[in-house]
């Protein structure tokens, strides 16, 4: 491992709880001309927006496209199938080259950040070892050890993407079933957890960044998400969201003290979700309060953006920019809609003006805004579209040039 420094549907996180007892990108527009700063040889770009890495979230091979009204009336779930999932089919040639070509191609598109979660479930979870469906591709861990082969799986993709050319790779770390501190039963988020499976959670966590922290992966920054969306406000006016306080933050403190203890560096996150603009600033608050109680410095500040009113993204970007300034860290925006032009526009003309300067990384999870399915948009994703709509290409398809 290289050292350096409610809304309408379900996010990376919440997908997996829903499905089991995660989110979200509406079409392509024309490069934003207003974005774009003249200069006597053409049009140029500023500096900050030329800066900011770009990059997609990728835990299957294959989504199936054709379901739009099976997600509709029998789950979000019914694109995936586990017989995709990377992580755990890695160890066969043919998925793997092709694997390996596409993240050539993303990355000669413009892409530099890659992002995939290890969703698994204990074998001694006993609800989650009765399920008949896989659509995540769930790993198994006994006594909190996964198969060592699929350990590996987890470290030839980072290799992969290392050797392709991306500067950045996130690993999510996403235990299911009963150990996922919101587990859903019925209607109340968390109401199953079980948190006597916390050890053995914190145990596959340990097992993946002990297998990460190697000098194979040195030339690429892998960082690991602790606590994927397990932020909370202990003052939230929501009472489902009090009572989930419990659940998250023992978990969260748990993982990044534990973290803290056997690996001493800054090479990890615990993300924050999305919602309204005073949930995201609640909970963000709520979380730089957590890192500092435990002494620590995250790798960034990462949010999930899936709010879609212009004025709410400005004013949680230039919050949680503010916030990320003051924790001395990055900010990341590791999920949001794959079309999310709204999104991209404001990030553009906020990053042109300089008034973004942690944003580090915008990364799209394979869903479009305005489907009912968890994701709906198979690789090859189109980074030169979403470089466009940032206003950093032209209409020809052109990187433009850094204003000096």
């Amino acid at each position: 491992m290289a050292t350096a420094a409610g809304r309408a549907g379900l996010s990376g996180a919440y997908l997996a709880a829903a499905i089991l007892f995660h989110s979200m990108p509406a079409g392509a527009q024309q490069p934003l001309a207003a974005h774009l700063v003249p200069v006597s040889t053409g049009m140029c770009i500023s500096r900050q927006l030329a800066s900011l890495d770009i990059g997609f979230t990728w835990t299957h091979e294959i989504v199936n496209t054709e379901v739009e009204d099976s997600c509709a009336t029998q789950g979000k779930a019914q694109s995936l199938d586990g017989a995709n999932n990377i992580v755990k089919h890695y160890d066969d040639p043919a998925l793997r080259q092709r694997v390996q070509s596409m993240l050539t191609k993303m990355a000669a598109d413009g892409a530099t950040v890659v992002r995939t979660i290890v969703w698994f479930r204990h074998a001694e979870d006993a609800p989650m070892a009765k399920r008949t469906t896989d659509p995540l591709g769930l790993l198994v861990a006994t006594d909190g050890k996964l198969p060592a082969g699929e350990v590996n799986n987890i470290v030839s993709y980072v290799s992969d993407a290392q050797a392709a050319g991306y500067s950045r790779f996130v690993v999510v770390v996403g235990p299911q079933g009963t150990s996922n501190p919101k587990c859903r039963k019925g209607t109340e988020w968390g109401g199953c957890y079980d948190e006597t499976l916390l050890a053995r959670s914190w145990s596959v966590v340990d097992q993946v960044a002990t297998a990460l922290h190697t000098p194979q992966l040195s030339k690429i920054d892998v960082v690991v998400d602790l606590s994927s969306e397990n932020c909370a406000d202990p003052n939230s006016k929501m009472q489902n969201l009090r009572f989930l306080y419990g659940n998250v933050n023992a978990f969260t403190r748990y993982m990044v003290s534990h973290y803290r203890d056997k690996f001493g560096d800054h090479q990890f996150i615990a993300s924050c979700g999305t919602g309204s603009q005073e949930r995201v600033l609640g909970e963000l608050a709520a979380q730089v309060s957590l890192f500092r109680d435990l002494g620590v410095r995250p790798a960034s500040l990462d949010i999930h953006m899936y709010e879609t009113d212009p004025e709410v993204l400005r004013n949680i970007l230039l919050s949680a920019d503010a916030t990320a300034r003051r924790l001395g860290v990055p900010l990341d925006v590791l999920e949001t809609y794959y079309d999310h032009a709204s999104l991209f526009k404001i990030v553009s003309d906020l990053m042109s003006a300089n008034q973004l300067p942690s944003l580090r990384d915008l990364v799209v999870w394979p869903r479009k805004m305005t489907s009912e399915c968890s994701m709906d948009v198979r690789a090859p994703y189109d980074m030169k579209g979403m470089d466009a709509e940032l206003g950093r290409r032209n209409s020809d398809g052109q990187s433009l040039q850094v204003c000096r």
